[in-house]
């Protein structure tokens, strides 16, 4: 069954989070490096509006020894038509409780769907 129109997945990348080299993608332009765990994705194609769903995840860091959980998140805010930013780290990174860090994750992996 081929999927079209707004059920599709009209953007998907595959990313090196700590060199930002693409690893393979599919209408994506380029990434915006904007510091250590925090990337804007540049899309080719325009949604109709900035309600896009965004879907991320990322590799488990197991060097040093024990499992290092790592987060990628996206905010609604951090949206717009041709964009979507992503932060990752570890830990808790809201104002609430700052006990996690930024940090550039080597595997992060992100696809968008919307209207367009």
């Amino acid at each position: 069954m081929a999927y079209i129109g707004d059920n599709a997945c009209h953007v998907w990348i595959n990313y090196n989070g700590t060199n930002n080299s693409i690893r393979d993608s599919h209408n994506v332009s380029s990434i915006t490096d904007h510091g250590t765990g925090d990337q804007t994705v540049h899309f080719s194609v325009t949604f109709s509006n900035d309600d896009i769903c965004v879907v991320t995840n990322q590799r488990l860091d197991t060097s040093g020894g024990a499992p290092n959980i790592v987060h990628t998140g996206n905010e609604h805010d951090d949206n717009g038509t041709t964009t979507c930013r992503m932060k990752c780290g570890t830990g808790n990174q809201n104002a609430a409780g700052g006990s996690g860090s930024y940090g550039d994750v080597e595997s992060v992996h992100v696809a968008v769907f919307g209207a367009n």
